[in-house]
């Protein structure tokens, strides 16, 4: 029919039937999903996101297990450096407890001697004073004549601040299954 910027114009039919075949091109085109260009890039991010969380919930699980595994180390070896003090707890009571119950005896001995004398001091019959008097001399003499335990302080090592501070503090997170538990 004519000419517009160059190019041939059809009459309007002729241009609306090859529009036609060319819009179902188009259709046929972009319902192949092969073909689509946002399709395929939409497909290959979805693959690389899956890819990254697969990778990042490996991590994730490997971040879980790993302190977990130094959790029960480290629960295991403070279990056993509180069982040592406890083991050492039970020595100091065998050493102290009867000493303690042995001065706690002497204790109550000296305090009934201060009352019987304090009681004593109401007695009005000369004889019953004496006799009860040198009675309560013999005790408090028996008291006095007793040995107080004068034990040599229990000293154990290594202390567990200075352990704490010199071995554990220095030792690579790695290296908690290698740390011996001391003797005390």
């Amino acid at each position: 029919i004519g000419k517009h910027h160059g190019h041939p114009i059809d009459d309007l039919q002729s241009a609306y039937r090859k529009a036609k075949e060319a819009s179902g091109k188009l259709l046929a085109e972009l319902t192949d999903k092969s073909h689509s260009k946002a399709f395929s890039c939409s497909e290959r991010l979805q693959q690389q996101k899956a890819q990254c969380q697969s990778a990042l919930q490996s991590d994730r699980e490997a971040v879980l297990q790993y302190f977990n595994e130094l959790g029960d180390a480290l629960e295991i070896k403070k279990a056993a450096l509180l069982s040592a003090l406890d083991e050492l707890d039970s020595c100091i009571s065998l050493k102290y407890d009867p000493l303690i119950q042995d001065v706690e005896k002497l204790k109550l001995e000296e305090t009934e001697l201060k009352e019987l004398l304090s009681a004593l001091e109401k007695e009005e019959s000369p004889l019953l004073f004496l006799r009860k008097l040198d009675g309560l001399q013999q005790r408090f003499h028996a008291l006095i004549q007793q040995q107080l335990p004068n034990p040599e302080p229990l000293e154990f090592h290594p202390r567990m601040k200075t352990l704490l501070q010199d071995t554990w503090s220095k030792t690579e997170i790695g290296q908690v299954n290698n740390i011996h538990i001391p003797e005390l």
